[in-house]
């Protein structure tokens, strides 16, 4: 007697669209080699200017708030830096999560390669470009004895991690939710704007008023910043609170992005 096949859970859809993907890992790896070579193709400073163009930025920024403001934050510049760093990689990777789709369209529309992967490929170039970046900035500052490495460093790939899979929700989401609200590519670059100065990158959180530190603490990018400062600037591992929010945070909304990625799967080309 024929039995009615079971559908598939979401656990089950996650695990396939996974090894769906890794099988065109090196559609990943092509995209990252290639972008990267022809972003410094005959500049003759290369990657450096991943470093160059938000430390200018960064640095008119730190001499204002630490001069003209006056504010009051042990070694300040070493402080901004790492949390606008930082902040920098998670504002380009969301800013550039609605246009993953709509930037492969024509691949999309030729070859079989899993949506996943489209949704990966310019988050891996980002994490690369942010990794080359942070590791000369640290060089940098221990070079200029405004910092010194400590062993909490080694919990920094912890938050680096936690973003990535943030973003991989975010991206997967932002990216197909695009395709059918084009105005979405629009608005998510202004809110990042708005996002950075709710964010303590320039200022402590402690500066806040004590009955509205609760709504600082409800965006998950403080937690994100604050993991990776903290290990830097301080020298010892961040609070638990931090990790447990950003990474809950990541999950539920790789899990949304996934799901969301899975519904509209054979929706998305006749829309692009």
């Amino acid at each position: 007697m024929a039995t009615i096949a079971e559908k598939p859970t979401f656990l089950n859809s996650l695990v396939n669209e996974l090894n769906d993907c890794y099988r065109y890992r090196y559609v990943c790896y092509s995209y990252v080699q290639t972008n990267l070579r022809l972003r410094y193709r005959r500049s003759f400073l290369g990657f450096l200017w991943t470093l160059i163009t938000p430390l200018a930025s960064y640095a008119i920024m730190g001499f204002i708030f630490s001069y003209s403001m006056k504010i009051q934050v042990p070694n300040f510049l070493v402080y901004f830096f790492t949390g606008a760093v930082f902040f920098n990689f998670l504002s380009v990777g969301l800013g550039r999560a609605p246009l993953a789709m709509l930037e492969n369209e024509n691949y999309m529309r030729k070859l079989y390669v899993p949506k996943l992967n489209f949704v990966l490929n310019g988050i891996f170039l980002e994490t690369v470009n942010f990794i080359l970046g942070a590791l000369a900035l640290l060089v940098l500052g221990v070079v200029c004895q405004k910092l010194s490495f400590h062993w909490s460093m080694l919990y920094l790939p912890v938050p680096i991690l936690v973003t990535i899979i943030t973003l991989i929700g975010a991206t997967a989401f932002l990216s197909v939710m695009t395709v059918f609200y084009r105005d979405i590519k629009h608005v998510v670059p202004l809110l990042m704007q708005s996002i950075f100065f709710l964010t303590p990158v320039f200022y402590t959180i402690n500066q806040i008023p004590e009955r509205y530190r609760w709504i600082v603490k409800l965006n998950p990018l403080y937690h994100l910043v604050e993991s990776f400062r903290i290990p830097v600037v301080d020298g010892v591992l961040p609070p638990l609170e931090h990790f447990v929010y950003s990474m809950s945070f990541a999950i539920a909304l790789l899990a949304v992005g996934i799901y969301t990625l899975k519904k509209y799967d054979n929706k998305v080309v006749f829309k692009l």
